[in-house]
């Protein structure tokens, strides 16, 4: 066994987390990346997925539960349009 890391494309890891293509670059974008000369394809390492997924876990109480617009939740930017920006 090797001990160099696997390594993950934007494909393997919606497949891996069963996640959707713009959730999978999006968490692309928050990680070290692996960019390989001359080759166009970019990679993230496992080990950094697991660790984001890891440090991204929201633990709760038994009996709990937490509302979407909660403050204790992070929030979601909204995709729609602020004041003067259409509509």
């Amino acid at each position: 066994m090797s001990d160099l890391p696997e390594l993950l494309d934007c494909k393997g890891l919606r497949d891996e987390l069963g996640v959707s293509r713009s959730v999978a670059e999006s968490l692309m974008r928050k990680l070290p990346l692996v960019v390989f000369e001359d080759v166009r394809k970019i990679y993230v390492r496992r080990p950094d997925v697991a660790a984001l997924v890891e440090a991204s876990t929201v633990a709760t109480t038994v009996g709990r539960s937490y509302d979407v617009g909660s403050s204790d939740m992070p929030r979601r930017r909204s995709n729609a349009p602020g004041p003067g920006q259409g509509g």
